[in-house]
Protein backbone atom coordinates (compact mmCIF):
# COMPACT_ATOMS: atom_id res chain seq x y z
CA UNK A 1 0.00 0.00 0.00
CA UNK A 2 1.53 3.27 -1.14
CA UNK A 3 1.69 6.08 1.41
CA UNK A 4 -0.04 9.47 0.61
CA UNK A 5 2.08 12.55 0.45
CA UNK A 6 1.63 15.00 3.25
CA UNK A 7 -0.22 18.26 2.44
CA UNK A 8 2.26 20.36 4.41
CA UNK A 9 5.24 19.13 2.45
CA UNK A 10 3.48 19.72 -0.87
CA UNK A 11 2.54 23.33 -0.03
CA UNK A 12 6.01 24.49 1.04
CA UNK A 13 7.68 24.25 -2.40
CA UNK A 14 4.85 26.24 -3.97
CA UNK A 15 5.18 29.06 -1.50
CA UNK A 16 8.96 29.16 -1.87
CA UNK A 17 8.69 29.31 -5.65
CA UNK A 18 6.13 32.10 -5.52
CA UNK A 19 8.30 34.17 -3.17
CA UNK A 20 11.38 33.71 -5.38
CA UNK A 21 9.45 34.81 -8.45
CA UNK A 22 8.12 37.90 -6.66
CA UNK A 23 11.63 38.87 -5.44
CA UNK A 24 13.05 38.55 -8.97
CA UNK A 25 10.30 40.74 -10.41
CA UNK A 26 10.96 43.42 -7.76
CA UNK A 27 14.70 43.50 -8.42
CA UNK A 28 14.15 43.70 -12.15
CA UNK A 29 11.72 46.58 -11.71
CA UNK A 30 14.06 48.71 -9.51
CA UNK A 31 16.79 49.53 -12.10
CA UNK A 32 14.12 50.25 -14.68
CA UNK A 33 12.53 52.72 -12.31
CA UNK A 34 15.90 54.38 -11.72
CA UNK A 35 16.63 54.68 -15.44
CA UNK A 36 13.19 55.95 -16.35
CA UNK A 37 13.13 59.74 -17.19
CA UNK A 38 10.85 61.92 -15.12
CA UNK A 39 7.61 62.97 -16.59
CA UNK A 40 7.87 66.04 -18.93
CA UNK A 41 5.42 68.03 -16.93
CA UNK A 42 7.23 67.53 -13.67
CA UNK A 43 10.72 68.30 -15.21
CA UNK A 44 9.51 71.54 -16.81
CA UNK A 45 7.86 72.61 -13.60
CA UNK A 46 11.00 71.87 -11.65
CA UNK A 47 13.23 73.82 -14.13
CA UNK A 48 10.85 76.78 -14.15
CA UNK A 49 10.84 76.84 -10.38
CA UNK A 50 14.66 76.90 -10.22
CA UNK A 51 14.98 79.63 -12.92
CA UNK A 52 12.41 81.81 -11.22
CA UNK A 53 14.12 81.39 -7.90
CA UNK A 54 17.50 82.43 -9.36
CA UNK A 55 16.03 85.50 -11.09
CA UNK A 56 14.23 86.55 -7.94
CA UNK A 57 17.39 86.12 -5.93
CA UNK A 58 19.36 88.21 -8.47
CA UNK A 59 16.85 91.06 -8.36
CA UNK A 60 16.67 91.15 -4.60
CA UNK A 61 20.44 90.85 -4.13
CA UNK A 62 22.16 94.03 -2.93
CA UNK A 63 24.68 95.63 -5.32
CA UNK A 64 28.23 94.74 -4.41
CA UNK A 65 30.54 97.61 -3.55
CA UNK A 66 33.23 98.35 -6.13
CA UNK A 67 36.51 96.89 -5.09
CA UNK A 68 39.43 99.24 -5.61
CA UNK A 69 42.11 97.65 -7.74
CA UNK A 70 45.57 97.84 -6.32
CA UNK A 71 47.79 100.44 -7.97
CA UNK A 72 50.63 98.66 -9.58
CA UNK A 73 52.85 99.93 -12.37
CA UNK A 74 49.87 101.27 -14.28
CA UNK A 75 48.65 103.21 -11.27
CA UNK A 76 52.11 104.72 -10.79
CA UNK A 77 52.29 105.83 -14.42
CA UNK A 78 48.84 107.39 -14.23
CA UNK A 79 49.75 109.38 -11.15
CA UNK A 80 52.97 110.52 -12.79
CA UNK A 81 51.08 111.70 -15.88
CA UNK A 82 48.60 113.65 -13.74
CA UNK A 83 51.41 115.25 -11.77
CA UNK A 84 53.30 116.10 -14.95
CA UNK A 85 50.18 117.59 -16.54
CA UNK A 86 49.79 119.96 -13.61
CA UNK A 87 53.27 121.38 -14.30
CA UNK A 88 52.55 122.00 -17.98
CA UNK A 89 54.96 119.48 -19.52
CA UNK A 90 55.27 115.73 -19.24
CA UNK A 91 58.67 114.48 -18.09
CA UNK A 92 59.28 112.90 -21.46
CA UNK A 93 58.59 116.22 -23.20
CA UNK A 94 60.94 118.03 -20.85
CA UNK A 95 63.69 115.53 -21.60
CA UNK A 96 62.97 115.83 -25.30
CA UNK A 97 63.22 119.62 -25.19
CA UNK A 98 66.44 119.44 -23.22
CA UNK A 99 67.91 117.01 -25.76
CA UNK A 100 66.84 119.35 -28.57
CA UNK A 101 68.57 122.31 -26.89
CA UNK A 102 71.74 120.26 -26.44
CA UNK A 103 71.73 119.27 -30.10
CA UNK A 104 71.27 122.87 -31.26
CA UNK A 105 74.12 124.07 -29.09
CA UNK A 106 76.37 121.15 -30.06
CA UNK A 107 75.75 121.63 -33.79
CA UNK A 108 76.78 125.31 -33.68
CA UNK A 109 79.77 124.48 -31.49
CA UNK A 110 81.02 121.76 -33.86
CA UNK A 111 80.58 123.79 -37.07
CA UNK A 112 82.29 126.76 -35.40
CA UNK A 113 85.34 124.73 -34.36
CA UNK A 114 85.63 122.18 -37.17
CA UNK A 115 83.91 123.81 -40.10
CA UNK A 116 80.83 122.97 -42.08
CA UNK A 117 82.22 119.95 -43.93
CA UNK A 118 83.78 118.30 -40.88
CA UNK A 119 80.67 118.64 -38.76
CA UNK A 120 79.19 115.14 -38.93
CA UNK A 121 76.20 113.76 -37.07
CA UNK A 122 78.33 111.39 -34.94
CA UNK A 123 80.51 114.34 -33.85
CA UNK A 124 77.50 116.51 -33.07
CA UNK A 125 75.82 113.66 -31.19
CA UNK A 126 78.96 113.08 -29.13
CA UNK A 127 79.20 116.79 -28.30
CA UNK A 128 75.55 116.75 -27.22
CA UNK A 129 75.97 113.60 -25.14
CA UNK A 130 73.44 111.56 -27.10
CA UNK A 131 73.60 108.68 -29.56
CA UNK A 132 73.69 109.17 -33.31
CA UNK A 133 70.52 107.07 -33.52
CA UNK A 134 68.79 109.61 -31.27
CA UNK A 135 69.72 112.37 -33.74
CA UNK A 136 68.39 110.43 -36.73
CA UNK A 137 65.09 109.90 -34.92
CA UNK A 138 64.71 113.68 -34.82
CA UNK A 139 66.31 114.81 -38.08
CA UNK A 140 66.33 113.24 -41.49
CA UNK A 141 69.96 114.07 -42.18
CA UNK A 142 72.81 116.46 -41.37
CA UNK A 143 71.34 119.28 -43.46
CA UNK A 144 68.05 119.12 -41.57
CA UNK A 145 69.91 119.28 -38.25
CA UNK A 146 72.04 122.26 -39.37
CA UNK A 147 69.01 124.12 -40.72
CA UNK A 148 67.35 123.82 -37.33
CA UNK A 149 70.54 124.80 -35.50
CA UNK A 150 71.22 127.90 -37.61
CA UNK A 151 67.63 129.11 -37.29
CA UNK A 152 67.81 128.53 -33.54
CA UNK A 153 71.01 130.61 -33.42
CA UNK A 154 69.39 133.50 -35.30
CA UNK A 155 66.26 133.37 -33.15
CA UNK A 156 68.34 133.38 -29.96
CA UNK A 157 70.33 136.39 -31.19
CA UNK A 158 67.14 138.29 -31.99
CA UNK A 159 65.61 137.52 -28.59
CA UNK A 160 68.77 138.62 -26.83
CA UNK A 161 68.82 141.91 -28.74
CA UNK A 162 65.19 142.59 -27.89
CA UNK A 163 65.94 142.11 -24.22
CA UNK A 164 69.03 144.31 -24.22
CA UNK A 165 68.20 147.00 -26.77
CA UNK A 166 65.11 148.80 -25.51
CA UNK A 167 63.81 152.32 -26.01
CA UNK A 168 63.97 152.91 -22.26
CA UNK A 169 67.74 152.52 -22.32
CA UNK A 170 68.07 155.27 -24.93
CA UNK A 171 66.21 157.88 -22.91
CA UNK A 172 68.38 160.93 -22.31
CA UNK A 173 71.13 159.69 -24.64
CA UNK A 174 71.87 161.96 -27.64
CA UNK A 175 71.86 160.48 -31.13
CA UNK A 176 75.59 161.19 -31.50
CA UNK A 177 76.16 158.61 -28.73
CA UNK A 178 73.34 156.20 -29.55
CA UNK A 179 74.55 155.56 -33.10
CA UNK A 180 78.05 154.40 -32.03
CA UNK A 181 76.41 152.21 -29.36
CA UNK A 182 74.32 150.44 -32.00
CA UNK A 183 77.37 149.92 -34.18
CA UNK A 184 79.26 148.50 -31.21
CA UNK A 185 76.48 145.94 -30.63
CA UNK A 186 76.54 144.85 -34.26
CA UNK A 187 80.32 144.57 -34.25
CA UNK A 188 80.39 142.60 -31.00
CA UNK A 189 77.83 140.09 -32.19
CA UNK A 190 79.66 139.52 -35.44
CA UNK A 191 82.92 138.94 -33.58
CA UNK A 192 81.46 136.63 -30.92
CA UNK A 193 79.73 134.41 -33.47
CA UNK A 194 82.27 134.88 -36.24
CA UNK A 195 82.90 131.21 -37.04
CA UNK A 196 79.23 130.24 -36.76
CA UNK A 197 78.13 133.12 -39.01
CA UNK A 198 80.80 132.19 -41.53
CA UNK A 199 79.43 128.64 -41.57
CA UNK A 200 75.90 129.99 -41.88
CA UNK A 201 76.79 132.12 -44.88
CA UNK A 202 78.46 129.12 -46.54
CA UNK A 203 75.49 126.89 -45.73
CA UNK A 204 73.04 129.45 -47.16
CA UNK A 205 75.05 129.58 -50.39
CA UNK A 206 74.97 125.79 -50.72
CA UNK A 207 71.42 125.13 -49.56
CA UNK A 208 68.67 124.54 -52.09
CA UNK A 209 65.96 124.81 -49.44
CA UNK A 210 64.09 127.99 -50.34
CA UNK A 211 61.94 127.88 -47.21
CA UNK A 212 65.03 127.78 -45.00
CA UNK A 213 66.67 130.62 -46.92
CA UNK A 214 63.53 132.71 -46.49
CA UNK A 215 63.30 131.99 -42.75
CA UNK A 216 66.95 132.88 -42.20
CA UNK A 217 66.64 136.08 -44.25
CA UNK A 218 63.55 137.12 -42.27
CA UNK A 219 65.32 136.65 -38.93
CA UNK A 220 68.37 138.61 -40.09
CA UNK A 221 66.11 141.37 -41.43
CA UNK A 222 64.23 141.49 -38.11
CA UNK A 223 67.53 142.09 -36.32
CA UNK A 224 68.30 145.06 -38.56
CA UNK A 225 64.77 146.43 -38.21
CA UNK A 226 65.08 146.26 -34.42
CA UNK A 227 67.95 148.75 -34.65
CA UNK A 228 66.06 150.93 -37.12
CA UNK A 229 62.98 151.09 -34.88
CA UNK A 230 65.09 152.02 -31.87
CA UNK A 231 66.93 154.80 -33.68
CA UNK A 232 63.69 156.23 -35.07
CA UNK A 233 63.22 157.98 -31.72
CA UNK A 234 65.86 160.39 -33.07
CA UNK A 235 64.01 161.11 -36.30
CA UNK A 236 63.88 164.81 -35.54
CA UNK A 237 67.66 164.94 -35.38
CA UNK A 238 68.07 163.40 -38.84
CA UNK A 239 68.07 165.92 -41.67
CA UNK A 240 67.55 163.32 -44.39
CA UNK A 241 64.17 163.92 -46.07
CA UNK A 242 63.17 160.32 -45.35
CA UNK A 243 64.54 159.44 -41.90
CA UNK A 244 63.30 155.85 -41.75
CA UNK A 245 64.50 155.00 -45.23
CA UNK A 246 67.85 156.60 -44.45
CA UNK A 247 68.19 154.58 -41.23
CA UNK A 248 67.39 151.32 -43.04
CA UNK A 249 70.05 152.02 -45.64
CA UNK A 250 72.58 153.08 -43.00
CA UNK A 251 72.03 149.91 -40.91
CA UNK A 252 72.32 147.64 -43.95
CA UNK A 253 75.44 149.44 -45.14
CA UNK A 254 77.08 149.19 -41.71
CA UNK A 255 75.97 145.57 -41.18
CA UNK A 256 77.28 144.42 -44.56
CA UNK A 257 80.60 146.15 -44.01
CA UNK A 258 81.00 144.70 -40.51
CA UNK A 259 80.10 141.22 -41.73
CA UNK A 260 82.65 141.44 -44.52
CA UNK A 261 85.36 142.64 -42.16
CA UNK A 262 84.70 140.10 -39.43
CA UNK A 263 83.86 137.04 -41.51
CA UNK A 264 86.39 137.31 -44.31
CA UNK A 265 89.46 135.18 -43.84
CA UNK A 266 91.68 137.87 -45.30
CA UNK A 267 90.06 141.28 -44.96
CA UNK A 268 90.49 143.39 -48.07
CA UNK A 269 89.34 146.37 -46.02
CA UNK A 270 92.38 146.16 -43.77
CA UNK A 271 94.74 145.71 -46.71
CA UNK A 272 93.36 148.65 -48.66
CA UNK A 273 92.73 151.01 -45.76
CA UNK A 274 95.71 149.87 -43.72
CA UNK A 275 93.62 150.22 -40.56
CA UNK A 276 92.73 147.88 -37.76
CA UNK A 277 89.11 147.04 -37.09
CA UNK A 278 88.62 149.71 -34.43
CA UNK A 279 89.84 152.43 -36.76
CA UNK A 280 87.60 151.11 -39.56
CA UNK A 281 84.64 151.22 -37.17
CA UNK A 282 85.31 154.86 -36.29
CA UNK A 283 85.51 155.89 -39.92
CA UNK A 284 82.31 154.01 -40.64
CA UNK A 285 80.51 155.97 -37.92
CA UNK A 286 81.65 159.26 -39.44
CA UNK A 287 80.35 158.18 -42.81
CA UNK A 288 76.95 157.19 -41.35
CA UNK A 289 76.61 160.49 -39.49
CA UNK A 290 77.40 162.40 -42.66
CA UNK A 291 74.88 160.36 -44.69
CA UNK A 292 72.14 160.87 -42.13
CA UNK A 293 73.10 164.55 -41.90
CA UNK A 294 72.83 164.47 -38.15
CA UNK A 295 72.25 167.95 -36.75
Amino acid sequence: MTPKPSSKSSRKPVKAGARAAKTAQTKAARPAAKKAAPAPGKAAAKATTKTGAKAAAKKTAKPRAAVAKPKGKAGGKTSQKKAAASTGFAPQQERSQETHRKLMHAAIKVVSKQGLQSATIPKIAEAAGVSAANVYRRFEDKDALLRAAFLDMLEHSLRANREVLTAEKLEGIPFAQALPAMMAVMYSQNRQTQAARRALRQFLDQSADKAFQKQAANLIADSYMLLVDLLMVYRNEIQHPQPEKALRFAMMQAGTALETITLAGESVWERVLEMDEDAVLQEMLRGLAAYLMVR
